[in-house]
């Protein structure tokens, strides 16, 4: 499951609430708030598109992000997510106080061992060195090896949720289940099936294709509509470049 379906997904407060109860290990978990996708992104600092943002019942900031392949730093990214987070949702004011500052929580969901330990659930604790005594500054730090050997029913079902291209009827996970169906249908159904912006998307790539008549990559609206995604700022320029197996550079210059 790509970044860009996973979006999708988190648009239903129920599915995430499904995910975070498992990963969280919290059956009354609630999603207060599934936070509306956006670029953030200022002159200041390099822009993120995050996976997916919501607020839950313990008034926490969560961002869940998918990473496939392990091309990067995930832990300074998850570093750099969180400072973004922090200074986004922190108190506009002269008054600010640092205690007022969001506490988050951070999830990546990895289809790589970062770890290498065989684990599916790594939470990174902040201690003091040489003792067991805690140190938190409000941020929970979590990765998830989704290729993990679990015995744990729940967790096994929604990692098969996560990593399979099938349609998964799952009544543990009845709402994600669904959720899935439904992008499966609109992402893996071909023209005839796509609907709303990715059918749009599509249909202007393949026609910019056909009028130009570049390869035919473009001409069946493959790269073309990889390019309005990414100028869309709906995917990043290393997705993209994954799934046209090509590399970021040789995106941009399409890009250009």
């Amino acid at each position: 499951m790509d970044d860009l379906k996973f979006r999708k997904i988190c648009e239903s407060k129920e599915a995430i609430e499904e995910i975070l109860r498992t990963i969280l290990d919290d059956k009354e978990l609630k999603v207060l708030e599934s936070i509306q996708q956006k670029s953030i992104d200022e002159p200041i600092f390099h822009g993120v598109i995050l996976d997916c943002r919501c607020k839950i019942s313990t008034n926490e900031i969560v961002d869940i992000e998918v990473q496939v392949a392990l091309d990067d730093n995930p832990l300074y990214r998850m570093r750099y997510n969180g400072s973004i987070l922090t200074v986004e949702n922190s108190p506009k004011s002269k008054e600010f106080k640092y205690e007022e500052i969001p506490k988050l929580i951070l999830i990546m969901l990895c289809e790589f061992d970062y770890f290498r330990m065989g684990k599916p659930i790594y939470e990174i604790d902040r201690v003091v060195r040489g003792t067991s005594v805690t140190a938190s500054n409000g941020i929970r730090e979590i990765y998830v090896n989704l290729n993990a050997d679990v015995r744990e029913k729940r967790l096994k079902s929604l990692f098969r949720i996560m990593t399979t291209v099938d349609d998964v009827d799952n009544d543990e996970f009845p709402k994600l289940s669904k959720k899935k169906v439904e992008v499966n249908d609109l992402y893996l159904g071909g023209e005839d099936n796509m609907s709303g912006l990715t059918k749009e998307i599509f249909l202007d790539g393949k026609a910019e294709g056909k009028a130009e008549g570049i390869e035919q990559g473009i001409e069946q609206g493959t790269i073309a509509t990889y390019v309005k995604l990414y100028k869309e700022k709906l995917i990043k320029s290393s997705d993209a470049a994954r799934m046209l197996n090509i590399s970021v550079d040789e995106f941009l210059k399409l890009v250009k």
